[in-house]
């Protein structure tokens, strides 16, 4: 996959205008030109001075799975075990002979609970889950579900949302990650329970449109296709080869029309910037 990448960056003549070894310290707007909003972008170099480069946009395409999330749970001082996040995980060696709670039922989770269900001594999946698909795991001979980890309990043992409690070693987080971006130095532009925004389309913020986009924010998506959209599409705003945008009114309209969509559907903030499945209310 890296080699794909490098000889598409070199193919496309992408490498040859990307600096590597800086660490972005800030953006922010610098002035409001002819055409349209200007930046300027300071960083550190690898020998530690520190540069500031104006630009005409800034396109944010940082990722988003460097911050791990996790979650708060009640009684969690009383933890005597070991904790750590998906981010951290590498072989299922570590685990020989525990017992493991694993929150969390994505890709992250399904992956490592049946790969560390082959040296574990038990495993137990905390989730979200409805209640007909608790108890044991058919396909595994020590593995069950349960469902969120409602605290931990004075003796020290997890006790699930159903009841049931268990003593464990581990206690290893599949919870994904935060949204962050610590170098941004904007108005009106906040991360709030992993939403990201305002975003017109997960991409544009109204104010700052369209010299200031986001690229890559949506998962539970086809990743590379939309990565590839997203670009193309804005790639075509800076260059002019495509309409422009909606007003900023008639964008922050758009916003808080989705906004609303997911109240309306019971669904979170925290899942904005999910694709799939659309927010549905169901009546």
């Amino acid at each position: 996959m890296l080699a794909f990448l490098d000889a598409f960056a070199v193919d496309s003549g992408v490498a040859a205008h990307v600096r590597l070894g800086g660490e972005v310290l800030r953006v922010r707007p610098l002035c409001r030109g002819q055409q349209g909003e200007q930046w300027t972008v300071a960083w550190r170099g690898e020998d530690g001075g520190v540069a500031e480069e104006p630009f005409d946009a800034v396109v944010v395409c940082s990722g988003h799975c460097s911050v791990p999330l996790v979650p708060k749970i009640r009684g969690i001082n009383k933890w005597q075990g070991k904790q750590m996040h998906s981010h951290n995980y590498h072989t299922p060696e570590p685990f020989q002979d525990q017992s493991v709670v694993v929150v969390g039922l994505g890709a992250s989770g399904i992956d490592i609970a049946s790969e560390i269900s082959h040296v574990a001594k038990e495993v137990h999946i905390a989730a979200r889950y409805s209640k007909d698909r608790l108890g044991k795991i058919e396909l595994y001979h020590n593995a069950w579900m349960h469902g969120e980890i409602d605290c931990i309990q004075d003796d020290g043992l997890v006790r699930f949302a159903e009841g049931s409690s268990v003593a464990a070693d581990t206690i290893l987080y599949c919870t994904g990650y935060r949204y962050h971006f610590p170098f941004l130095d904007l108005d009106g532009f906040t991360v709030d329970d992993n939403r990201v925004g305002p975003l017109y389309k997960h991409v544009f913020p109204p104010k700052y449109a369209p010299n200031l986009s986001f690229v890559g924010l949506p998962y539970k998506s086809i990743i590379f296709q939309s990565l590839e959209l997203e670009s193309k599409w804005v790639a075509a705003l800076l260059s002019g080869r495509t309409a422009a945008l909606p007003s900023e009114e008639d964008m922050m309209a758009d916003v808080q029309e989705e906004y609303q969509r997911m109240e309306d559907a019971g669904k979170p903030k925290r899942h904005t910037h999910t694709l799939w499945p659309r927010w549905v209310s169901v009546r």
